[in-house]
């Protein structure tokens, strides 16, 4: 794969050239320009076939980076962007085409480690036997559309990316360790993804991702709240039939489904971090009763509440 110019400009918005370190091994790093934040990107090839770019930071205000698609380019439909954001705390993993426009909102004081991997679909196509893939994997490696899914990330993605972020090895084994760990998380994006019972691949355009992650946002932003439908069309200009599909496409599951898992998601966090009580927990995330909540959160986490807490003292 040739240099990105687009990401060598956004890395310049954000970084100082000044404060770089080059090494052949370890890739470059830049250190934010202390007017934007604090923290560093850092850019590492390994081969032909992997590009890395791995970011620690937080910004001083509310900031949107935009991918535009690369239209024309020979090739450009078969690169392939696999983006895992905010590790350390609530990883997400994003992978689209890069014939897709994209734009990612970073928010003020907030500090995010991410790890980006950008890989040709050919190298996809050696991983695995490609007379027994099915059709969840072919969409994304045949190249034939512009596509755009995500995945909330597990506690293997989160453990293998943090990993690779604090990795320290002798430089000889740098790119070899680079590539295997890349290849990991590739593995447990497609570990989570391949549960989906079907994949469609309606065409998108800008408008409806930046719509449907607005709807994201806005459910996520306060999970005892059950998302009203009827408020989400009306406030994002779209009709309820598209919404829901279009919303299902990318996070693979329903509205309603999906604000649940996010709520059972943070209470296993309150439960395992924050050593609240499992009443506490529920209380707090607007759960109607006791015996409800361990029912839901026995389904997503595998054990009740209780039991999961005793388990993570």
């Amino acid at each position: 794969m040739k240099k990105d110019l687009l990401v060598e400009k956004r890395i310049l918005m954000l970084a100082d050239p000044a404060y770089s370190e080059n090494d052949e091994d370890f890739g470059e790093k830049f250190i934010l320009k202390k007017e934007i934040g604090n923290g560093y990107i850092q850019k590492i090839i390994v081969g032909s076939s992997i590009h890395i770019m791995i970011s620690q930071y937080a910004l001083k205000r509310d900031t949107i980076l935009k991918r535009p698609k690369k239209e024309g380019l020979s090739g450009s439909k078969n690169i392939i962007t696999f983006s895992f954001r905010n590790v350390k705390n609530k990883p997400s993993v994003m992978v689209s085409s890069a014939d897709m426009d994209l734009e990612i909102t970073t928010l003020a004081d907030t500090f995010t480690s991410n790890i980006i991997i950008t890989v040709h679909a050919d190298f996809l196509k050696g991983l695995i036997d490609n007379n027994k893939a099915d059709s969840l994997w072919k969409t994304i490696i045949d190249g034939k559309k512009p596509f755009i899914y995500e995945e909330l990330g597990s506690s293997e993605i989160q453990i293998s990316a943090i990993s690779m972020i604090e990795a320290k090895n002798p430089k000889e084994l740098s790119h070899f360790y680079y590539r295997i760990k890349s290849e990991e998380l590739i593995f447990l994006f497609f570990k989570l993804f391949l549960k989906r019972k079907e994949v469609q691949n309606y065409p998108l355009n800008e408008s409806d991702i930046k719509r449907i992650y607005q709807i994201r946002d806005r459910i996520a932003a306060d999970l005892t709240i059950i998302p009203n439908l009827s408020e989400l069309v009306k406030l994002h200009s779209i009709s309820e039939s598209k919404m829901q599909r279009i919303f299902k496409q990318i996070f693979g599951n329903t509205i309603y489904n999906y604000h649940q898992y996010l709520r059972i998601r943070e209470a296993a966090r309150l439960l395992k971090e924050d050593k609240i009580s499992v009443s506490e927990v529920g209380y707090h995330l607007n759960f109607s009763n006791m015996s409800h909540f361990s029912r839901v959160f026995k389904k997503y986490m595998g054990e009740n509440p209780k039991k999961y807490s005793l388990n993570n003292i």
